[in-house]
């Protein structure tokens, strides 16, 4: 067996949640890419759906439903959460952007079943092979989501990137720049 291989890949689907989990060789993505004709596509997002327990198998086919281009998919991750790449041609005109796209199937996954999701979406990314970085980031937006107060149930991880580099601090790190920033009088609300 080649040492390259990271995963058994046994189809499509299985190749799309190795390329979000980043379970996948070089070798494999080349590969998959070739026989799926994803080497010509310009710009893809990866997206995480979370749902109720037990109901990703629906927000999956929901999703699945409303993907336009051939290329697009949604995979199930586990019971409650659902990877989605989504793919953006030159051509395509139904949705401005990826964003536009996670509102409408936010708001086509509430019409058909009346449960809200929640939707965070990786940046966009140039390459096939940077989907798993744009997971990556996917994925601590909606861990983040209670940290920040933001209204609606769709958000980019954009919104999250401050809360995000004041978390990769270290705490002395931290703790130096809120003294720079901070009244010393101030410092016993900070404490609490």
């Amino acid at each position: 067996e080649n040492a390259s291989y990271k995963t058994q890949i046994t189809g499509r689907e299985d190749f799309y949640r190795s390329l979000l989990t980043g379970d996948v060789s070089t070798y494999q993505i080349e590969k998959y890419s070739r026989k799926y004709g994803l080497l010509s596509k310009a710009s893809a997002c990866a997206m995480l759906v979370v749902c109720d327990a037990g109901r990703a198998e629906e927000v999956m086919e929901i999703a699945q439903n409303y993907a336009p281009e051939e290329t697009d998919i949604a995979v199930l991750l586990d019971d409650n959460q659902v990877g989605i790449v989504k793919f953006f041609s030159d051509e395509q005109t139904e949705y401005r952007s990826y964003n536009e796209y996670a509102e409408f199937l936010y708001q086509s996954i509430f019409e058909e079943t009346g449960m809200r999701v929640y939707i965070t979406l990786g940046a966009a990314v140039s390459k096939i092979n940077y989907v798993h970085a744009s997971f990556s980031q996917a994925q601590p937006a909606y861990r983040m989501k209670d940290s920040v107060n933001l209204s609606g149930n769709v958000h980019s991880f954009k919104e999250y990137v401050f809360t995000k580099i004041i978390e990769d601090l270290t705490k002395p790190r931290r703790n130096e720049y809120l003294d720079l920033l901070l009244d010393p009088e101030a410092e016993d609300i900070f404490t609490d």
